[in-house]
């Protein structure tokens, strides 16, 4: 992957600091050099501009997407769905963060919980299950341990046969709760 920031603060280095700058553009011949001078160089400036803001449309890279779901998880070590489930992300490895802010209901303060999942949003077909990987930082746990799984989903069995993100805790929740989850497509 290539810096974007970098990038940016080059070309505006260059800009600013150059009256010229060569380039080998290879012709049918050999090696030609092409000058640019400071008066074309914001013409260059907007063609990377644009490029970069093609790699990030074609590759998602940079979008963040927020989805704000409510759960009551009632019963201890029991996995319940997130209201997140196939087509809600398209394909791919996802960094994730849940936010948690409702302390009086499952007595988290301002816990985040952070992993890397990958993502399916076409069918399945199997019952298999894998938990995500997750660190956890916050003003208090108190005693909770949130985890979070991947659920795959059998053709016929459920419709539609697609992922769900599931959620459990070792504390039963006192109600619902509001559960941010923010996802950033990174493959």
């Amino acid at each position: 992957m290539f810096d974007i920031v970098g990038c940016d603060r080059r070309v505006k280095k260059q800009h600013k600091n150059m009256q010229k700058i060569d380039f080998k553009n290879k012709g049918e011949e050999g090696y030609e050099t092409s000058k640019i001078n400071a008066n074309n160089l914001n013409a260059l400036q907007e063609n990377i501009e644009n490029e970069i803001n093609n790699v990030r449309e074609n590759y998602a890279i940079g979008n963040l997407k927020e989805l704000i779901k409510q759960v009551n998880i009632s019963t201890v070590n029991s996995w319940y769905d997130t209201g997140i489930s196939g087509d809600d992300l398209e394909s791919g490895t996802y960094i994730m963060e849940l936010y948690l802010t409702s302390s009086s209901v499952n007595d988290q303060y301002q816990e985040r919980i952070s992993g890397i999942l990958a993502w399916r949003n076409e069918s399945t077909n199997s019952n298999d299950a894998d938990e995500v990987p997750v660190s956890k930082a916050g003003h208090a746990r108190n005693g909770h341990n949130i985890k979070l799984r991947i659920l795959r989903t059998r053709s016929g069995e459920t419709t539609p046969n697609k992922i769900k993100l599931q959620i459990s805790d070792t504390v039963a929740w006192k109600g619902t709760g509001t559960l941010t989850f923010k996802f950033r497509k990174i493959i």
